[in-house]
């Protein structure tokens, strides 16, 4: 025996002491302790799950050694690292082996559809052949006829399969087989009945009965073939079931057809089920599908007896929408989320459909149910949370649409049961999804026509309070993107809000316009200056925040504003607001970017300022022309104290402006006086600015 098997030996030697070590614990504990038990349970499963993965990577590694050693018998053999016996191999590393990897997919691939997928395919062909055989030949065949030719071709299907399936029990062609005659019976059971014409229903209640109790004895084929086709059948019988009752507007004849699906396709949920969601993912699949055609077939027939059958399923639904959440999701992916939401889409359909002409009812169900189905799933413990996330967003949007079919709900302050709750929960569970859904319900509620003013001013402030203070105490979950949407929201609700309570009070777009924008500016600077305007969770200020944006917006709206040239105080606290939000990190700007024409910019946005200002009151133009030497001495003198050089070149370069303008524009004979106070003003400016120059030239030279 060679180093390595003995290593190999040992190894497993010291496995099974410790694996005696944990028996013997175990033994010695509660015999009651049932979280122990199922705890070992899981264990075991997960551990016969690695073995099989184990045995799967092992005999691939063997076929591919066999076939190197057919192709190159001279070469020896490639040795794997000790480690791969407990963990995944490493990457082929050499075009051969590449060649031999590649060689082993294909061959897979080719196995998995001559001896899967192909049988499959032809038990559909089967089924569909069988149903349009029946409708062809109806016109030429006696009962008798169509009965022995139905069963005839059925049970031959299912005998071949069962007589081989005794000699290899893991054939995928002989499991098709014995699939494909169990879905062949079922189909024909369901002619026998419907189209045909010829059995009663209790007779093939019966019939199905038997029918079950064969797919319940074969439920020891646990292979997924099986139930693939088997669910396929039951598909296509239902649909091709449906069509009928459909054309003939039976509904007697469609609620034997719920019954009869119901026993089916429980027989086979009963025969395959498994805890975790993962191993139940066919069946959900094909009665998802199922519950479609269903609700095609209530809604479209009429007649006594489908107002019952239309409760039928949506019980049937709601089983399984139960059996959906209860079961475990260690191992799912979207297909949950996917196939909830198409149950709980279904099963709002159907109650819609019940509701009739009464959306009130209907609107108030639906959210009832949305919701109730989203706290169970928030609650589920995954590994993948991917599903849960697909869920609980498509249970946010049944809730909107919910509520959304009625106004009344709306104008009312039903908006509040969404808003709140999801925020407050989002928080609470840490959930992005319902976070970033409460505040797209907000903004939807504060930009809708139709809703109550006074209600939407009072609960959008309860609303928003909630959020800032939420987003305040939770600084361990900070997302600036989550912050920078609700200051978004609240920025739109204060000025559309404020507008519109103060347009219904006053009558006046001019003065309701003009507050709203300066409650939103003064909302927007208060944040910015507060601890908001930092990152919560490092108290560092952020780069490019929505703050600096909508600050942007508020300068420019001011400008618009104040040109519009607003009367009396009004006019006076658009010029306050946009002087302040003009203000607002300019001297972040110098004091970061002063080598960086920050100081021209600073400059160039308060001279567009002060212009727009002046021409709001109908300044002259040689006033403006001052105004701006002023300016330019005031930029200077700061650039000189705080040593920004763009601001003092921004300053000089101003001035010769103001200059020019003074003697090539503004020069005016009509008003000789005038141009000749201006000209001297600008001359002693000019004066000034050069006397600070000098001034401060000596005094960093005696520095």
């Amino acid at each position: 025996m060679n180093e390595r098997m003995t290593r190999i030996m040992n190894y497993e030697k010291r496995l099974l002491q410790d694996r005696m070590q944990l028996q013997l614990l175990i033994e010695e504990s509660d015999a009651c302790d049932t979280e122990m038990i199922k705890s070992k349970i899981n264990h075991f499963k997960q551990e016969i799950e690695y073995m099989e993965q184990q045995l799967e990577y092992l005999t691939s590694d063997l076929d591919a050694r066999t076939y190197e050693e057919n192709i190159s018998p001279e070469k020896p053999a490639i040795t794997q690292p000790e480690q791969t016996i407990i963990s995944t191999p490493e990457p082929v590393q050499n075009q051969e082996e590449a060649t031999v990897a590649s060689e082993i997919q294909k061959k897979d691939l080719e196995k998995t559809i001559g001896k899967s997928l192909r049988g499959i395919v032809a038990s559909v062909l089967i089924f569909i052949s069988l149903l349009m055989f029946a409708t062809v030949l109806l016109p030429y065949f006696n009962d008798t006829a169509k009965m022995i030719t139905s069963y005839l071709l059925s049970f031959a299907f299912l005998g071949a399969g069962l007589i081989k399936l005794r000699k290899d029990q893991d054939n995928k062609f002989y499991i098709a087989l014995t699939g494909c005659g169990i879905g062949a019976v079922y189909i024909s059971l369901l002619l026998s009945n419907m189209y045909f014409k010829v059995i009663g229903d209790i007779t093939l209640y019966v019939l199905i009965c038997i029918w079950a109790i064969g797919v319940c004895v074969l439920s020891k084929i646990k292979n997924k073939i099986f139930q693939i086709i088997g669910q396929l059948g039951i598909v296509i019988a239902m649909i091709f079931g449906c069509v009928l009752c459909i054309e003939s507007e039976d509904a007697t004849k469609f609620m034997a057809l719920v019954i009869f699906y119901i026993i089916s396709s429980g027989v086979f949920y009963y025969v395959h089920y498994d805890r975790e969601f993962s191993n139940n993912l066919i069946h959900h699949i094909f009665n998802a599908i199922n519950f479609v055609v269903l609700f095609e077939g209530c809604s479209d027939i009429l007649g006594e007896g489908i107002f019952v059958t239309t409760i039928i399923v949506l019980v049937f639904i709601a089983f399984h929408m139960g059996m959906a959440i209860y079961s475990r999701l260690e191992k799912t992916g979207a297909s949950f989320g996917i196939i909830l939401g198409i149950y709980v889409y279904v099963f709002i359909c159907i109650m819609a459909l019940l509701a009739g002409k009464n959306d009130l009812v209907f609107a108030i169900a639906s959210y009832i149910v949305s919701m109730v189905i989203m706290i169970l799933v928030e609650w589920k413990r995954a590994n993948i949370t991917i599903g849960k996330n697909i869920a609980i967003l498509a249970m946010v949007i049944f809730a909107v649409y919910g509520l959304g079919v009625h106004n009344i709900l709306y104008e009312n302050g039903i908006v509040p049961l969404m808003i709140l709750p999801w925020l407050f929960l989002g928080f609470y569970r840490n959930n992005s999804i319902l976070k970033y859904s409460s505040i797209t319900v907000l903004f939807m509620y504060v930009t809708m026509d139709y809703v109550n003013e006074v209600q939407r001013l009072l609960f959008g402030l309860v609303a928003v309070v909630s959020a800032f203070g939420l987003i305040y105490k939770n600084k361990d979950q900070y997302s600036a993107r989550f912050k920078g949407m609700v200051h978004i929201v609240t920025f739109i609700f204060l000025s559309v809000c404020v507008d519109n309570v103060l347009l219904e009070m006053a009558k006046d777009y001019e003065v309701s316009g003009a507050v709203s924008f300066a409650v939103a500016a003064v909302f927007n600077i208060a944040m910015l200056k507060s601890c908001f305007g930092k990152n919560l969770a490092t108290d560092e200020r952020e780069k490019g925040s929505v703050y600096n944006i909508l600050n942007m917006y508020v300068m420019i709206g001011g400008l618009v504003r104040i040109e519009d040239g607003y009367e009396g105080i009004l006019h006076l606290v658009i010029i306050i607001v946009t002087l302040i939000a003009f203000m607002i990190n300019a001297k972040n700007l110098l004091d970061k970017y002063d080598n960086k024409f920050a100081g021209i910019y600073v400059g160039l946005k308060f001279t567009v300022l002060m212009i727009v200002i002046l021409n709001s009151f109908d300044s002259a133009n040689y006033v403006i022309s001052i105004a701006c030497f002023i300016l330019a001495i005031l930029s200077i003198m700061l650039g000189f104290v705080g040593q920004y050089k763009s601001l003092r070149v921004f300053g000089l370069i101003l001035s010769m402006i103001s200059t020019f303008k003074l003697i090539m524009v503004d020069i005016n004979y009509s008003n000789t006086l005038g141009n000749a106070l201006s000209f001297f003003a600008s001359g002693i400016l000019c004066f000034v600015i050069s006397l600070i120059y000098n001034f401060i030239d000596k005094k960093m030279q005696k520095d």
